[in-house]
């Protein structure tokens, strides 16, 4: 084909802060070469953070700019952070303020587990809900699921303080529901099959599955996403692709799908475990 590689730049994961006051979003720069008929190849993928408030009246990029897509982004303004990243790669901490990087996360094992779908072991990195720690999830070689806990010290460096294992071949569903436990479903034969409280320093224990317990607890992974605690949503504008606000109580259609939902599911953490 004689297609030129032509530049393109694409707005992706819109979240707010965690105090709701500001919001980041993620810039994916790439070359783009249409390939008919097969559709397109991608080169050069990098991404950028940017930062705004909700009026959108002033964009300023803080992390310029990391190699490959990103697609999951944390704000934890409070704690001073930003988490961004993707669960077939890697994920880098910067700091909110500088846009130093101050770590990056990726996986320990390269051999993939017999039984696990796709070709990349799967990492994701999430703060707690106010933010004092980060839950670090791997894949790993034996089929099993690493969750290790990092904080940051009194010199604000991230230091690993527990490290736990569940059997599973990949995780799905994750959620902090408080500021010291994690729920996580892992995949054996199935995804969603098993859940399991993590605590950040007692460990693992297998949740017994009634109902759709973890619907609303599973919502939100943590205080910083792309719901707010008013059910504000942010999102990417089809036709413009600019960064919109709207109540997620407009969505008709979501509404309908979905009986039984409830303010309680935007609050970040959930209270069935209490």
């Amino acid at each position: 084909s004689c297609a030129n590689w032509k530049k393109k730049e694409r707005i992706s994961s819109p979240v707010w802060s965690e105090d709701n006051t500001e919001i980041a979003y993620i810039l994916n720069r790439y070359e783009y070469k249409r390939n008919y008929p097969d559709g397109g190849d991608v080169k050069n993928e990098q991404y950028s953070i940017f930062l705004t408030d909700e009026e959108f009246s002033g964009d300023f990029e803080i992390y310029n700019s990391f190699e490959g897509f990103g697609e999951e982004l944390f704000y934890m303004k409070e704690a001073g952070y930003i988490v961004s990243g993707r669960i077939s790669d890697k994920y880098h901490l910067i700091d909110a303020v500088t846009g130093v990087l101050q770590e990056t996360f990726s996986p320990k094992d390269s051999k993939i587990c017999k039984d696990k779908i796709g070709n990349f072991q799967t990492i994701n990195v999430i703060p707690s809900i106010n933010g004092s720690a980060l839950s670090v999830l791997e894949t790993r070689t034996d089929c099993t699921v690493d969750i290790a806990f990092w904080e940051a010290d009194e010199n604000k460096r991230w230091v690993e303080q527990n490290i736990y294992s569940v059997p599973g071949n990949d995780f799905d569903a994750v959620a902090w529901v408080d500021s010291s436990n994690l729920l996580l479903s892992s995949c054996e034969d199935f995804c969603s099959e098993k859940f399991y409280l993590i605590n950040t320093s007692e460990g693992v224990n297998e949740i017994n599955i009634v109902d759709d317990f973890y619907a609303p607890c599973m919502f939100v992974s943590t205080s910083s996403s792309w719901i707010n605690k008013l059910g504000e949503i942010l999102y990417i504008d089809d036709e413009s692709r600019d960064l919109k606000i709207a109540s997620i109580w407009d969505d008709e259609e979501f509404l309908t799908s979905n009986q039984d939902f409830s303010e309680e599911y935007y609050q970040p953490g959930c209270d069935e475990f209490d």
